[in-house]
Formats: structure tokens, sequence, C-alpha cells
């Protein structure tokens, strides 16, 4: 094609580009949703254990049998259940939701009565929030009605706003209906509690008819077709009970019905004021900051419109989106402007810079258009994506142009295309992160594919056609000729090709044998597991010898598995803050933890408001609350501090109570006895027995002087106490009256609901007489056992307090607790306890049960189980380069220069005390595919002159070639990294990223000029290895 219809064809492309920029979905953080739904259903006034019994396990009976089904997590709580069913990443979500609602309705008629109708939802990852917007509203009269003003005004108003995906509200107030009987009557009259209960559930339950899916272009939504009599409270009154002796008792004669505000079981407050807090949810492609700009205009409408209601913005997620934006644009302006001093200082031609500057930018517009093809957002993780492979992207163009001027031609073009693909390679190890870390990866990794493509296309038509019209003078500094100049290069390698093969054992001790990752047994009863057990797996080898060769031959890749770091995530930007965290003994109330917080917030009203923009208080439970304290921008550090110090002084005024002050910096403050720092995880498929086996260790570890506040539990959680419980002991179960009499006496029971117009309200049975019962007062109540015995418990039953989990999960039908515990110690000395109980308790422990280490140690443990992708990344990059230079030899002598490279970057990585977290690893990723590049284009020069020259003539030769526009590659990548070295000193992912990468390439620039020629070149004596 001539040069100039490749001009204005990448001129066209360019023009599409720039179009295609304001279309682009601009957020905060990936919007991915796994492939994940969520059965949610209820059981009112049913404790956790019936429900994962009757309910929980039949589900998870038949959702198994679903194919493509990855794994099943059941949550069993006191009168409801959830099940997350995750499946494989590539299956149709929309099938399988259909297949569950079809395996639902067929068992749905057989389970107890009482359940409501299973939802089936899409189910966002975990740990992920999607709500980008949040505000709170502030009554300020407080005589109006707020819910009413939210159904009708607000909730209309945001809801007709393009791309709100929904609106979701917390704090409004709730009322119920109370029915309440007179104890007396019923007696006297001879009606039964659950005479009552029956004849109010039977008018006011739901008869479901069935189910059925409406279906459209975007999305499905499942309906459930029920019958259901409306009815006046009126109405409700007359119910008819019993039959009494020709008189008809109506509900009313024993009753009566009183509308309450309910109690709140959590509170949530802005600088100690009342508020209802609404969140907004962005649909997925949504430009983010546009849309936020439109909210906070109809918000300031309404603000004005109603002035009782005051809106105070809470979370602005587009705030950090915007200045990360701007962020990354000075990164990548820096890393550009850095990138064009460079390249001008050692070409000293602004022609070269031109065309640099040019393709570039023609790259990136390139680019724009691939991400609106294939939906890739502008999110922190593609806008960091775009400044790292800047200096990428720019590599290509360095050597393309380089060869044309020097040859006039495009045969560059295979060694280029390879490179990039042995870059892009190794990018697809992100598949075996872990799925919390995968999830936010994968924009980044098909941002950098999609640039480094795009370079591919840039460098080897729209490069070249612009150096024909506009050629660069190459006016170069004479670095090339400094190793001639000097004249010690030649001679040092021709003296090292002596020694090649001491170098090359050297090299093999100081990288290291993965001897250290061979198991201390394996399982199994044939001949070679026998052979192994009996000579690595045995106690002498495993004592004597395996101490030795760990240390001498482990090498680098030894203090690589060793010392992970356990904080390794990526963290998503937050909003700046100061956080308490409170926590009140068992037996509080919710107006004891409310009163705490109300006296933290008066002083913070008091004596810190200067500096604070606003605080907000939630109190989750009676025994759990965080108070949250935002700042100004222009707060100093030193107003934090002082802040820190003022929260720990208020937190040692007020004694039974535990406070967790964090914010600033890493966590610090008073510390909390229920903040645990070690778990262990049971797995078995009987709960009772996996129970006592949990107790069992519970009891013995606590001897332990390091081990202290051992608590069992369902998940782990840092945030977290167990319930307390009154149990029976004693009763003789063939007397089922007085456990029923016991639980009509002493609970209140929701036994269904009112319908008013689109909402519902709950109706209670409660009795006259109900009040909070001490123990001695249970234990002396008379209970009905039959029609004509009553029955006190003080005589057989034994009252006993208990700490019981509030939850039953299972993980693939396998029962599963939790056992957490503080250690008095460092990590490394906690790992080696643990392992000790671990490996003393799992003899105890029968077939079908396990335990084992409930510490999240990503890179650990999962780096051992990331070795093999590794060692395949390797493979395909060796058949890679094997396909490009026809040479098995060549192709390992490349591969080989990684390991090489990795010696100086672990050991560097080490005494810069930079732990082998996430971002060293997602480093290592990238920087594997990027250290055989110059190799490639070296041997493929060398493999070219080899053909008229002798070995050593043919090297120096293609050495002198392709050096100078190596060496400018790498420094032009380092030179891009470094606004990321000054900028995020402090980042746990992105600086790490960063000093890997630099340190790696500035390590492959020694490894190719003074390691590689070793094994290339001959000299009189000893012939190279690849003469042949």
């Amino acid at each position: 094609m001539p040069n100039f219809s490749i001009k204005i064809l990448f001129f066209t492309i360019s023009i599409i580009g720039i179009l295609c920029i304001p279309f682009l979905s601009y957020k905060l953080i990936p919007d991915n949703i796994s492939p994940v739904l969520k059965v949610s259903f209820s059981w009112p006034n049913t404790s956790q254990y019936i429900i994962e019994r009757e309910v929980t396990s039949r589900f998870e009976g038949i959702f198994s049998s679903v194919k493509d089904v990855k794994k099943i997590i059941s949550k069993s709580y006191a009168g409801y259940g959830e099940i997350f069913i995750e499946f494989n990443n590539k299956t149709d979500i929309d099938r399988v939701r259909f297949q569950l609602s079809t395996l639902i309705r067929q068992i749905y008629p057989n389970l107890p009565k009482g359940i409501t109708y299973p939802k089936v939802l899409k189910q966002r990852y975990y740990d992920q929030d999607v709500r980008f917007l949040s505000y709170s509203i502030i009554e300020k009269k407080g005589n109006s009605n707020i819910s009413q003003f939210i159904d009708k005004i607000l909730t209309p108003r945001i809801n007709q706003i393009k791309n709100v995906s929904s609106i979701k509200y917390d704090g409004i107030p709730s009322y119920y209906y109370e029915v309440k009987y007179n104890s007396k009557e019923i007696n006297l009259l001879n009606i039964s509690i659950n005479e009552i209960k029956l004849s109010l559930i039977h008018s006011l339950e739901k008869k479901n008819l069935g189910t059925f899916i409406s279906t459209n272009k975007t999305y499905s939504e499942e309906f459930s077709i029920i019958l259901n009599d409306s009815f006046s409270i009126e109405e409700l009154y007359n119910l008819p009970l019993k039959k009494v002796k020709s008189k008809i008792i109506r509900l009313k004669d024993v009753a009566s019905i009183i509308k309450k505000k309910r109690e709140p079981i959590n509170l949530f407050r802005i600088n100690g004021q009342k508020s209802i807090s609404f969140s907004i949810v962005a649909d997925k492609n949504a430009n983010q900051i546009k849309l936020a700009n439109t909210i906070k205009r109809e918000i300031q409408n309404l603000d004005k419109e109603y002035s009782n209601y005051n809106f105070i913005l809470t979370n602005d997620k587009t705030i950090h989106l915007k200045k990360e934006l701007g962020s990354i644009f000075f990164r990548t302006l820096m890393s550009f402007v850095f990138l064009l001093f460079f390249t001008a200082f050692v070409y000293q031609s602004s022609r070269y810079v031109f065309v640099l500057f040019f393709s570039l930018i023609v790259i990136l517009l390139v680019s724009f258009i691939f991400f609106k093809v294939f939906e890739i957002g502008i999110h922190i993780y593609s806008l960091m994506a775009i400044a790292i492979s800047i200096g990428f992207a720019i590599d290509n163009t360095i050597i393309s142009i380089d060869h044309y001027l020097r040859n006039k031609n495009r045969k560059i073009v295979l060694p280029i295309f390879a490179a990039t693909i042995t870059t892009i390679t190794p990018l697809f190890l992100i598949v075996f992160l872990e799925d919390s870390i995968r999830i936010n990866l994968i924009d980044f990794s098909w941002t950098l594919v999609i640039i480094l493509t795009s370079s591919l296309l840039v460098s080897f038509f729209f490069t070249p056609s612009i150096i024909q019209s506009n050629t660069p003078k190459r006016n170069l500094l004479k670095i090339r000729k400094l190793f001639l100049l000097v004249g010690y290069y030649r001679k040092i390698i021709l003296f090292l090709t002596r020694y090649r093969i001491i170098i090359g054992v050297v090299l093999i001790f100081l990288f290291g044998t993965p001897l250290f990752l061979l198991p201390k047994n394996i399982e199994g009863n044939s001949f070679w597991t026998d052979a192994y057990n009996l000579s690595i797996g045995s106690d002498y080898y495993t004592n004597y010898v395996r101490p030795k060769t760990d240390k001498y031959f482990g090498g680098v890749l030894k203090l690589f598995f060793e010392n992970s770091l356990d904080d390794d995530f990526i963290q998503n930007p937050k909003r700046p803050k100061v956080s308490m965290r409170i926590k009140t003994p068992f037996g509080s109330t919710i107006n004891y933890i409310d009163t705490i917080c109300k006296k933290i917030e008066n002083s913070l009203n008091l004596n810190l408001s200067l500096g604070i923009d606003f605080f907000q208080t939630t109190i989750y439970d009676k025994r759990s609350a965080q108070i949250d304290v935002f700042f100004k921008a222009d707060t100093s550090l030193d107003f934090l501090y002082d802040l820190k110090g003022f929260l720990e002084k208020e937190s040692l005024n007020m004694s039974g109570v535990d406070f967790t002050i964090y914010g600033v910096g890493k966590p610090f403050g008073t510390f909390s006895d229920e903040s645990y720092s070690s778990s262990i995880i049971f797995m078995g498929y009987d709960y009772k027995k996996l129970h006592s086996y949990a107790e069992m260790v519970s009891k013995k570890i606590i001897k332990n002087n390091r081990i202290k506040n051992t608590v069992l539990q369902s998940e782990q959680s840092w945030f977290y106490h167990n319930k307390k419980k009154y149990t029976l002991q004693g009763i003789d179960l063939v007397s089922r009256n007085v456990l029923k009499d016991f639980y009509d006496n002493f609970s209140l029971k929701e036994i269904g609901n009112y319908k008013i117009g689109k909402g519902k309200i709950p109706i209670k049975l409660i009795s006259n007489t109900k009040e909070k019962k001490s123990a001695y007062i249970i234990l002396n109540t008379q209970f009905l056992a039959n029609d004509s015995i009553r029955y006190k418990p003080k005589f057989d039953v034994k009252l006993d307090l208990k700490s019981v989990p509030d939850k039953i999960v299972k993980s693939n039908q396998e029962y599963q607790l939790v056992l957490q515990y503080d250690f008095k110690g460092t990590k490394k000395h906690n790992k080696i306890v643990k392992k000790d109980i671990i490996n003393r308790f799992k003899k105890y422990f029968a077939p079908g049960f396990k335990l084992k280490d409930g510490d999240i140690v990503p890179l650990d443990d999962k780096s051992k189980t990331l070795f093999l992708p590794i060692l395949v990344c390797l493979f395909m990059i060796f058949s890679i380069c094997a396909i490009l230079l026809e040479s098995f030899m060549k192709s390992l002598l490349i591969v080989s220069m990684i390991p090489i490279t990795l010696i100086g970057l672990f050991f560097s990585l080490y005494y810069m005390e930079i732990g082998f977290n996430s971002g060293v690893y997602g480093g290592l990723i990238l920087l594997i595919g990027i250290l055989v590049n110059s190799a490639i284009f070296i041997i493929n020069e060398y493999t070219n002159y080899n053909k008229k020259f002798n070995s050593e003539k043919s090297y120096f030769k293609a050495f002198n070639q392709k050096i100078i526009p190596i060496t400018i590659t790498i420094l032009s990548t380092v030179v891009g990294l470094i606004p990321f070295l000054i900028s995020d000193s402090e980042n746990n992912f992105w600086y790490p990223f960063a000093v890997t990468i630099c340190l790696g390439l500035l390590f492959s620039l020694f490894t190719l000029i003074f390691i590689l020629p070793i094994y290339l070149v001959s000299n009189n004596k000893y012939d190279s290895i690849l003469s042949k």
C-alpha cells in the first residue's frame, strides 16, 4: 500500500478514536459481575438448625446437579437462609438462572409451610461495592412524613435520570401491628395460643400458584403468582377463633391490635443527628462522572424546593476517580515528557522526536477504538495500564525506526511480533490469581494487550510511512563506540567464555533449586510413593538432610516463597478517614451502646469541629458500632494524629467497652479483646460431631500462654461477636408440649404481614403479660404438659448460657466452623505454632473431617499452585522463540536469561525490604515476557550475520547494531515508570509493581551484555555450545 494511503487510513482511524473518547465508560473500579447466583428465602421464627436441615440441605442437593457449578456456599440463619452458587467463567448466567428457577418450582410444594418463595438473583463479586454516590437526609423540624417524601418525590425524581440502575435506602423507620391477647381471657375460654396463631396465619398467608419469567433483550426477570385476599384491620378484629358454648369467639374478644414503631436494631446518624441514607447504583456502561454531576444538580434542586430536608453527600467515588484521572494524566504526561527528552538527548534530532510523538498518539487513539468495541471501561486499573504501557508501546517504535533507518526495509516485523507476543503471553497468568484480585486485573490485562497490539500495527505500517517522507538524521551520541573505544568489552567476553561452565554452576546455585517445595510425604500405596516416603519422606532426611539442602540449594527462589506478605491484596481507593470501632459486653442494649456513641459525638462536636468535615455513626446491633470521621481537604496530618490521641483518651474513660481506632497509616489504637489475629478452619459432613471436634481443639490450645480469646464461629470475621443464648438441658423430649408452651410464652412471634398499598407491615402476636423474664422466673413458671398436667422446669431442667454461632455455613455441602484466637508473637511464630496444632490434632479426626489453616496468605500458599502455570508460560515463550530462530538451543538460551535476571532482582527486593506481595508478583508476570525481548533482537541479528561470519564477529556486529536501540527501549521504560516510583511510594501494589519492573529491566541489561555472549560467542580454545 502506498505511504500516502497508509497516512490517510491512520488519520481516519485517529479521528474515529477521538470521537470514541466521550462514549467510553468512566468509573472508579471495574464493574465486573462474577458468575454467581444467590438464592434467598425466609422462614420466620425458625432456628438456623431447622432451616439448614429442612430447606438449605435440600436446595444444595438439587443445585449440585446443575452443569458448570464450581462452588456452593450456604448460610443458614435464624429465620432465613442464603445460598451462593458460583459457576465457571464461561457459563451463560441467564440459562442457569432459569434452570435453578425450574428446580425451585418443582421442589417448593414439598417444603414445609411458612417458607417464602425463594428469590434467584445475580450476585456481584462478594466484596465489590457498586454504590458510587451516597447521601444522607436529615429532617430539620421532624414533623413531616419523611417516608412519604422518599416514596412520592425523591425516588421518582432520581429514577427518571438516565443510567440510574437502582437506589438503596438505609434507616427508613418501619412499623408493625401488635396483636396483644389477654392471657386470663384465653385461659377462661380454653383457647390456646396456637389456635390464635393458626387463625391469623391462615388469614394472612399467600397462596403461591407458581412463577413466570419475563425476558427482553437486556435482562430477564422472574415473577411469582400468588393468591392473597386483602382486608382491613376492622375485618381482622372480627376474625373468628373458636366456638365456645354455641358462641363464636372473635379476635376482638380476647385481643387488641396496636400499630407500633419497630424498635431499631441498628442506627445511623450524621454529625449526631438521625438521618436516612440512600445510595445510587449506576448502569454497567454509564459514564459515572457525567451521571454524578446530573444527580448532584437534581439533589440541589430538591434541597431548594424542600427546605425541611437537608441533603449531605457522604460518599462520592467520582471524586476519587477525578483525582485518579488527574494523577494518572500527570504521571502519563511526565512519562511522555521524560521519554521525549531522553530520546532527544540520545538521538539529538527533532525529527526523530516528532516521529515518536505522533506514533505514540496514534497508538493511543487506535486503542480507544478497541476499548469501545470490547467495552473496556476507563477506571483506575485501565488508567494505570495505559500509563505503564507507554514505555512498552514506544519500544516497538524505537526498534522499528532504528532498523528502517539502517536497512531501509521492514524485515524487523517478525522479531517485533515475537517480542510483543512474549510480552503478552505471561498476562494470561492472571487467570490463576485469587478471584478478588483477578476480577479487577482483567481490564488491566486487556488494556495492555490492546495497546501492545496497536503498537504493532503502528510500528509495521504508520511509522515507516512517516520516516520515508520525514527521514530523521541519525546524529547519535557515540555510545555505540563506547565499548570499542575502551577496548575491554571484547577481551572481557572472550575471557569469560573460558569459564562458562563454572559461571553456569554458580548461577544455578544463586538462583536455587526447588527442592524445598517437595512434599514431606505422598499419600498412596504404589511402589513410587513408598520409595519416595522411604527416601525423601523419611524422618532422617526431613530432620537432618532437608534443612541443609533447603539452606544451601534454595537460593533466591527460596526467598521468593518464604517471604511473601499477608497484606498483598489490592485496595481500592477510599476517602481518607479515622474510624473508631466499639464493642460492648454481652447483655448490652441498643440504648446503652447508643449512649456511648452520643458521648463521643458530643465531644467531637465541642472540641474538634474545626478540622472535621463531618462524621457518621453506624450502630450495627446491641454490641457493635462504628464512628467514621471524615476531614476537610486542607486538613493537616498533625490534626489527624491529634484526633487519634483524642479518641484514645475518650476510649480510656469508658470502662468495660472495647475500642479499636484506625485510619491513619497502619491500624492503631487500643487493643480489642475480640480482634482476632489467627484462625483454624474445621470442615466435615456432620455438624454436631464437627462442633465437638472444634470445642476439643479450643479447650486444648487455650492452655498455650500465647493464645487467648478463642471463639468458635461459622465464618472468619474481624468485627464479630457470637450470640449467647440460654439452652435447656434435661427435658424429656416426649413431652413436646412443654417445649411448645415454653416457646409460646417467651417468644415474640411474627405471624404474617398486613398489606397496605404497595407495601406491607408485619403482624406480631404477644401476651399482655409478656415481660423480660429472669432465669428464676423461667424455671419456676408452670407450663402445659398436656390437657390436665402442669409442669415446672426447675425440677428437671438446667439453664445454661452458651456462645453459639449465629448461622450454619456449608461449602460444597461440607459444614464449616472457624476457630479464631489472638496470638501473642510474630506472624512467623504464629505459623509454626498453628502448623503444630493442625498436625497434632488431625490424627484424632474421623474420616470425612479435616482442619486447615484459616489465615488468608495468597502468595505463600498459592505461589506453589502458580509454579506450574509459570513453567507453562516459560514453555510458550520457548516455543515462540524456537519458531522465530529455528533453534532449540538458542531458544533455551533466551529463556535462561529470565532466572539469571531474577537473581539480582530478588536480592535487591530482599535488601530493600519489599515483600514479595501481589504487586511484586504482578510485576514478575509482566517482566517475564519483557526480559526476553532484548535477547530476541540480538540473537535474531546474530543469526543473520552468522551466515556470513564466524560466531565471534557475528555477535559483535549484532551487538553494535542493536545495543543502542535496546538500551534506549529499556531505559525509556524505566524512565516512564519514574513518576509511579515518586508518587506511589506508599501504595501496596503499584509501587512494588513499578520497582519490580524497573529493577528487572536494569538487571536484564547486565545479563544481556555480560551473560548472554558467554554462551553465544566461541574463542580459539572453547567452542560455543551454539556453534552447530
